[in-house]
């Protein structure tokens, strides 16, 4: 099945990034309405936007002026750091980041990053990062981001689709955008995040080191955008999936978000596994039952076991978790160690936040094939 990320989906990424203070870099050719549809976004959630150009300005204007104090100096914010402290819900943009030098870049790096000016200055927690430029074949005068800097970002393609005279119509007519943005239930966000998480992890268990750690070759003729860290993956892909799973945003959406904050390899493929699992693994019901037999491949054992636990976790019936058990212990044979310790963690973490104490023999048994088969 072929999946074609359009700006709608991008608009989606947009919104969710602002939400969740998730800072969000928009790709795009100059006039076709970057800047008018960060404002839009702003206010349709109640947020200042303060717009700042880098490109025009010094390192000092985001590391501040020194000046002395006694026998110590310190930093003098400028007027845009300033309005930011007082109206506190404020959407950051940087507009023509991509056109700024390296030095500029660098002293942005931490506002992006950490959300503080200058040596300490912090940022109120409301404040949302946007910024956007213009990809090199648009702008001969741009530069790259350094990776350490794209890496603090999700990316997103503003003119994925393409752009008509008909889409620059109903823009500029307010009709190129919907009426409404999604908007994340933070309650329902807080209770899927955990899921989200295991899912993504049994995602990286399967493909190895190369998920978690795969910097970009840096060159003169393409910028860089989003690529694998755990920062990239914990920091942002998780949150954002995990807000449009609340959403119920379309899978299109899924796939341009992932892509911005790991790339387009391995964006593309953590969302054909997304969709495979929801296929491949058993549901609770079918496990606990003896129907089916935990899956015994790493990625798929981990997520299912994982589903267990959020299943057992409502049942919180002691019957429940010694069936579990028993269907864990028939296909742990053939579980890498590794993978079979990391569970054996995840169980004892789950028994001590749920309160669970047991000594039956069924949990004797298990406790005492791990120490065999880790031990020896």
């Amino acid at each position: 099945m072929k999946f074609e990320v359009t700006q709608l989906d991008g608009f989606y990424t947009l919104s969710l990034a602002v939400q969740l203070r998730i800072p969000v870099f928009l790709w795009g050719p100059a006039g076709v309405g970057k800047t008018y549809t960060i404002s839009l976004i702003s206010r349709r959630l109640n947020k200042t936007l303060v717009k700042v150009i880098p490109s025009y300005r010094e390192p000092v204007d985001f590391l501040g002026y020194p000046y002395p104090v006694g026998e110590v100096y310190t930093y003098l914010s400028p007027k845009w750091v300033k309005r930011v402290k007082e109206e506190r819900n404020v959407v950051l943009f940087f507009d023509e980041l991509s056109t700024s030098p390296p030095q500029v870049q660098n002293a942005v790096f931490r506002l992006v990053s950490e959300k503080v000016f200058g040596d300490d200055e912090p940022l109120p927690e409301e404040v949302s990062v946007v910024a956007a430029g213009n990809p090199q074949k648009y702008a001969w005068s741009a530069f790259n981001l350094t990776p350490p800097l794209a890496n603090r970002f999700v990316h997103v393609d503003w003119t994925a689709g393409g752009i008509s005279p008909s889409y620059l119509y109903r823009i500029l007519k307010g009709k190129g955008l919907p009426d409404d943005i999604p908007i994340v239930d933070f309650e329902r966000y807080r209770e899927n995040l955990p899921k989200v998480f295991d899912l993504v992890f049994s995602f990286l268990m399967g493909v190895g080191e190369k998920g978690l750690l795969n910097p970009p070759t840096v060159g003169k003729t393409s910028e860089v955008r989003g690529f694998p860290t755990p920062r990239s993956w914990v920091d942002f892909c998780i949150p954002l999936v995990t807000a449009w799973e609340v959403c119920n945003l379309p899978v299109t959406t899924l796939l341009c978000l992932v892509e911005g904050c790991v790339g387009e390899e391995m964006g593309r493929s953590f969302v054909a596994y997304y969709l495979r699992v929801r296929e491949e693994v058993p549901s609770p019901e079918e496990v606990l039952s003896g129907k089916v037999k935990i899956p015994t491949r790493a990625d798929l054992f981990f997520f299912t076991v994982t589903s267990l636990l959020s299943f057992l976790s409502l049942r919180n019936e002691i019957s429940c978790y010694n069936e579990f058990l028993k269907r864990l212990m028939e296909v742990a044979g053939e579980v890498p160690d590794d993978v079979l310790l990391v569970v054996y963690t995840k169980i004892e973490e789950w028994k001590r936040r749920v309160g669970l104490e047991t000594e039956s023999e069924t949990d004797r048994e298990w406790t005492d094939y791990i120490f065999k088969r880790l031990t020896y």
